[in-house]
């Protein structure tokens, strides 16, 4: 901010003493002009220019020099890009390290993720420098990207790259090891020209990289991996046929780490207990078999094996009580 000009004896009234505000300084007592709203005030600025300004508007604030100020202010713009996507990139990333209430600052400044110096001098120096090190942007389709996902905003790591290169440089991707070598699974697709999208649903119903990779569209894997089910090594299919359990509902609690016998527990949601495998006599069937053989109601032996516990023979043989009348 500019020195305030503090008048000369000629220029100040004999019944007042100067005020300055911001680079205003009174020459002279208030007064109200005929048919003014307000009183006013004579003023000279730091620039040295005279001006007469409505008192409450100084004394706000809302007024501070003769206008000098703002061809000050824009005279130190330094780059005239503000609003460009080179800009918003520039400005994007320094809210995500400093801005605390932001949505991505738990995850950049969070953890500790800067910007360098060199990007952060004031009056917009650090813009430029930012523009010199990384050039313009290539395309609408390119972000700025960090090559080290835990390193800082700096010129050797960082690049622009389009939204596909920055998906195989999370700290969350899924690696896959096929014939050997090692890639994400994003650029496994794109090398081997498989959807994205079915290769990750594969993976996660439990299908082998090879059979992921390798299986046409529609057809069933022919290395279909086994788990432990009753004492037996079970394909998924196999157990679905078993126990009348969706296939799919199979799969996608063994991707969440279930065991075969707790993927088809009828306890858990979305499972039919009627289905249940129950052995008694030497024989194996579900509930709802059992009571077409029994004639016992089907709900009733739901009842008495499941929620009560009972031993299986016993629920078997048992018959309801009747109702005394």
């Amino acid at each position: 901010m500019a020195k305030p000009i503090i008048p000369s004896e000629s220029w100040i009234a004999p019944d007042f003493s100067p005020e300055t505000f911001g680079r205003l300084t009174t020459i002279s007592s208030p007064y109200k002009p005929e048919g003014a709203k307000s009183p006013v005030q004579d003023f000279v600025c730091s620039c040295g220019k005279e001006m007469i300004a409505v008192r409450r508007s100084v004394l706000s604030g809302n007024t501070r020099s003769c206008g000098c100020s703002r061809k000050d202010s824009s005279s130190l713009k330094t780059h005239g890009m503000t609003g460009t996507p080179e800009h918003k990139a520039w400005k994007a990333m320094n809210a995500r390290c400093y801005k605390v209430n932001g949505k991505q600052y738990a995850d950049y400044g969070g953890r500790g993720i800067k910007v360098c110096d060199r990007w952060r001098e004031a009056n917009g120096q650090g813009f430029v420098n930012f523009l010199a090190d990384m050039g313009p942007k290539p395309s609408p389709k390119h972000s700025i990207d960090r090559i080290d996902v835990n390193g800082n905003y700096e010129p050797t790591n960082c690049r622009w790259a389009t939204l596909k290169k920055q998906a195989n440089n999370k700290r969350d991707n899924k690696y896959l090891t096929y014939k050997g070598e090692t890639k994400t699974m994003q650029e496994w697709s794109d090398a081997l020209n498989v959807c994205y999208f079915l290769v990750r649903s594969r993976i996660r119903l439990g299908w082998t990289v090879e059979d992921a990779f390798e299986v046409p569209v529609g057809g069933k894997p022919p290395n279909a991996k086994k788990y432990e089910f009753q004492g037996q090594l079970l394909s998924v299919p196999e157990i679905a046929k078993i126990t009348g359990v969706p296939e799919p509902t199979i799969r996608c609690r063994l991707s969440k780490g279930l065991t075969a016998e707790d993927a088809v527990d009828p306890k858990r949601k979305g499972i039919r207990s009627n289905n249940r495998l129950v052995t008694a006599f030497g024989e194996t069937l579900t509930i709802t078999q059992w009571a077409e053989k029994t004639g016992i109601n089907q709900n009733t032996l739901r009842s008495r094996i499941i929620y009560r516990g009972m031993d299986p023979e016993k629920a078997l043989t048992m018959q309801k009580s009747s109702r005394q009348n």
